[in-house]
């Protein structure tokens, strides 16, 4: 015979599983260093809870999902954003041709953000402070992501920098490109999305 009444159990059963989500992560808040940037487009990343089944990044593929939490407290997922192209950008600011191909990425985004296009860029396991001063040095407005445990740059298999990964409005791998790509290449590839 149970000594507690079931209406304290039941308690008790929810203290138990809030204490356990919390020490999961799923009710985190942005950390204090990307609070302190004073960057609305910088979040955290994160593939916890997360479902990753027949996703992958073969041609035709559902693009493997992470999660994106902002400053504000904003969570969003790369597959909210299925029904507009997308460009993943993988890159670190110690990364000469991330700097290098970064302004072209910056114009297109201002370009054809009105056409629906979204751009994200991974940050490669830097803190928030140095991602926050390569987004001010180049104006970045599109949302920037810390990787800072390295998993999404896991999830995308990505092993050089920078990388890019071109994502249909299905929300399908079109094209990987390992290596910097010129204005007239990251062009050639956003058409095959667009």
């Amino acid at each position: 015979m149970n000594r507690y009444p079931k209406p304290y159990r039941l308690l008790l059963a929810l203290v138990w599983l809030a204490a356990a989500l919390w020490l999961a992560g799923c009710g985190r808040a942005a950390s204090q260093e990307v609070t302190a940037t004073g960057l609305p487009n910088l979040a955290e990343a994160s593939t916890r809870g997360v479902n990753n089944a027949n996703r992958g990044l073969e041609k035709g593929q559902l693009a493997p999902d992470f999660a994106m939490q902002f400053p504000d407290g904003r969570r969003t997922r790369l597959s909210d954003w299925q029904g507009q192209p997308v460009v993943l950008n993988f890159w670190a600011t110690w990364c000469a041709p991330c700097r290098e191909e970064m302004p072209a990425f910056v114009d297109l985004f201002h370009e054809r953000q009105e056409e629906g296009l979204m751009i994200v860029g991974v940050n490669a396991q830097e803190t928030a402070s140095q991602a926050a001063a390569f987004v001010d040095d180049f104006g970045i407005t599109f949302p920037v992501v810390l990787d800072s445990r390295g998993e999404v740059q896991q999830l995308y298999s990505v092993r050089g920098l920078p990388t890019t990964v071109f994502i249909d409005r299905e929300g399908r791998v079109v094209e990987r490109w390992p290596g910097l790509l010129d204005r007239r290449a990251l062009e050639e590839s956003l058409a095959e999305i667009q």
